[in-house]
């Protein structure tokens, strides 16, 4: 799509005066299948990353991305990666059903279910059609997961268990509910990023500006 987050230029920066990484021409456009009839549907659109490869086995991590609702579905994901074991998410950065953003953990370990379907709920609502920037960052050493809508941090937990790392793979647009709208500049990183290291869109003039 010639979707993209708002700025005067393509330009996206890593981070608060950082160096330009892409051009940004474009976005990805997600169709959930099932609406209007069924805002619960899983069907739509996924870009996979085999769970094999480097990203996916980062136990220490910050998950990023530019994201535009359109349609309302219920707990769509936008980005997390699946337990090969289980066929829940590892962890998954998404929506709950009121459109605030959200994290999803399962760390049990079978035939225990303590830590399955570990949910954390914010308070920033999304689903107001502006594009935002989210982020998920874990730290394994303390078990801390923490939310970031907008470049300000909106939640912080810690998951019941260590999260379980295998074979599964990272998904894009679906694996929970599928994503109706707009992601963009997906990143993952292998450390706990501070606010300040995450993706900018930058304007003409060079100053940095933060997705409104």
């Amino acid at each position: 799509s010639a979707e993209r987050p708002p700025a005067t230029t393509a330009r996206i920066s890593d981070g608060l005066n950082g160096p330009v990484v892409n051009l940004n021409s474009g976005s990805l456009r997600f169709v959930n299948a099932g609406l209007p009839a069924d805002t619960n549907s899983p069907a739509g659109g996924m870009v996979t990353v085999p769970g094999a490869t480097l990203p996916a086995q980062m136990t220490n991590f910050t998950a990023e991305a530019f994201v535009r609702t359109d349609r309302k579905v219920n707990f769509p994901r936008i980005v997390g990666k699946a337990r090969a074991l289980t066929g829940g998410p590892t962890w998954s950065l998404g929506l709950n059903s009121s459109g605030n953003l959200r994290a999803r953990c399962d760390s049990q370990t079978p035939p225990s279910t303590v830590g399955f379907n570990q949910t954390f709920e914010s308070p920033k609502f999304i689903y107001d059609g502006q594009w935002h920037h989210v982020a998920l960052s874990y730290d394994s050493a303390t078990r801390k997961l923490t939310l970031y809508a907008d470049y300000v941090k909106v939640l912080e937990g810690t998951t019941t268990n260590p999260l379980v790392f295998d074979g599964g793979d990272i998904q894009i647009g679906a694996g929970d509910q599928a994503f109706d709208g707009w992601i963009d500049e997906v990143r993952l990183t292998d450390r706990v990023l501070a606010p300040a290291e995450f993706l900018r869109t930058v304007p003409l003039a060079g100053t940095l500006l933060g997705v409104l």
